[in-house]
């Protein structure tokens, strides 16, 4: 009965891009299971798992400030029961040419009017997913007929409605949404209250000038990436819209870096003075919850971990998996990224949903690739995968292997049998060693069967970390 379920749900999922998601009611014991944790940026916040709920504030406070109906009230989570995607709810009257970059958008009915000024200033094609409840569909129509012309030329529209409002915005799942029918070969993505500042044929200038300038990139494995401004202390009337005045505008303080209290996120590991001196692209190395924006080819790249919703980790971890696929981050040097917030109100915002997630995730990835000590906050300083930025120089190795992809383990078979099963994987990836260069012979996915072809290998010594 079980099983024949979740058979039903399956086809569901596929036929009716459906969710459907367990809703969990707060109970009186509930309210006592309280536990402090610490999120990704070192802010301390409270989860309460039987509830499902997670507060800035302590609960005793609520306890003892409010109650017990209103503390119920306050801390219940209400998950996304129902989710129904509509492709091209709005096509694009203009489709995009194969070296345009596409503006890959998400965002809730309430912030649709942003998408106008996206498309004024990017001036190229942009595909967003839009989360609404059916209540609010004709307020997405209305706005769509009165939009302007940039907008009716380049936007296409993927519409997840729901039927309950929610507690947790389910970003990683609207993101893979806007990215899922790209046409054109390269696509940005960004968040929706950040500003281009600049158009799509500035970005395809930098692109192309980066490649031409780098004959070692390989474009199909290389995150193009931005940096990402706010203001310092108080919004002003304009943005910046050159390098120059926004250097101007760093230097008298009036401007700094997106999410100042947590620079790990969107300062290259080079600096942002090295940036300001930059005239090329340069690679960055990766460290541990590095999530800038950035442009890169749209075919082939990790998707974004739909079990991450509201704010966390959700971009951090897709840039996490493509550091250790071997996806090298180069920095462009004439453009960023602008959001009109001050280093308070940027702090506006839910607490992690589920405190066990980014640990958890981390570490499964790094134990499908031989690694047993993954985490989010210390995986560079520890992990050969990640060259050339390990320190683990003299006792490890990373060795570059074939892969084989079988329906079963290859225990006792002929070359003949191997051939008839076998399946080379694509691209050579990484995997550990350690000094007398012995790998792990397998490792499994949770949908397939990985074998390492070890009779085809370079050794790469790890360089140390300067």
């Amino acid at each position: 009965m079980s099983s024949f379920f979740f058979v039903l749900l399956f086809f569901g999922l596929e036929l009716n891009y459906s969710l459907s998601i367990e809703i969990k009611k707060p109970t009186e014991k509930g309210l006592d299971e309280w536990k402090q944790y610490t999120s990704l940026d070192g802010r301390e916040y409270f989860y309460n798992e039987a509830l499902d709920k997670s507060s800035w504030i302590k609960p005793s406070q609520l306890v003892n400030n409010q109650h017990d109906s209103a503390l119920i009230q306050h801390v219940s989570s209400k998950s996304i029961k129902e989710l129904s995607v509509t492709r091209y709810f709005h096509r694009a009257a203009h489709r995009p040419s194969e070296d345009d970059i596409t503006l890959a958008l998400q965002c809730d009915v309430s912030r649709v009017g942003l998408l106008l000024g996206h498309a004024k200033r990017w001036k190229g094609p942009i595909s967003v997913a839009i989360l609404t409840t059916v209540h609010d569909i004709e307020k997405l129509t209305s706005i769509i007929s009165t939009a302007n012309s940039e907008f009716v030329r380049s936007v296409d529209i993927h519409v997840a409605t729901t039927t309950e409002a929610w507690e947790h915005y389910p970003i990683n799942k609207m993101r893979n949404i806007a990215l899922s029918d790209v046409e054109s070969k390269w696509v940005f993505v960004l968040d929706i209250d950040e500003d281009t500042i600049f158009s799509m044929s500035e970005y395809k200038s930098e692109i192309n000038n980066a490649i031409s300038k780098n004959s070692d990139i390989n474009p199909s494995k290389t995150v193009f990436a931005i940096t990402s401004w706010q203001y310092a202390s108080e919004v002003k009337d304009s943005y910046p819209t050159s390098k120059s005045s926004l250097l101007s505008l760093w230097e008298n303080k009036v401007v700094t870096t997106k999410a100042p209290h947590f620079q790990t996120a969107y300062v290259p590991e080079i600096g942002l003075k090295e940036w300001a001196e930059m005239k090329s692209a340069v690679t960055t190395p990766y460290h541990d919850l590095y999530e800038p924006y950035y442009i890169r080819r749209t075919a082939k790249t990790p998707e974004f971990d739909p079990q991450f919703v509201g704010w966390g980790g959700n971009k951090a971890i897709q840039a996490f998996a493509m550091a250790i696929e071997g996806y090298r981050f180069v920095l462009l040097p004439n453009v960023f990224s602008f959001v009109s917030d001050t280093p308070q109100t940027s702090l506006n915002h839910k607490p992690p949903a589920n405190p066990k997630l980014p640990e958890h995730v981390w570490s499964q990835m790094g134990k499908r690739r031989g690694c047993d000590t993954c985490l989010p906050i210390s995986c560079v300083k520890s992990c050969p995968w990640l060259l050339p930025y390990s320190s683990q120089t003299g006792k490890v190795s990373a060795v570059k292997v074939d892969l084989v992809k079988v329906d079963s383990p290859i225990l006792q078979t002929t070359q003949q049998e191997t051939k008839q099963k076998v399946q080379i994987l694509e691209e050579p990836v990484l995997m550990l060693a350690d000094k007398n260069n012995n790998i792990n012979n397998h490792f499994e996915s949770e949908t397939e069967h990985i074998v390492v072809k070890s009779d085809n290998h370079n050794n790469i010594p790890l360089p140390s970390k300067n």
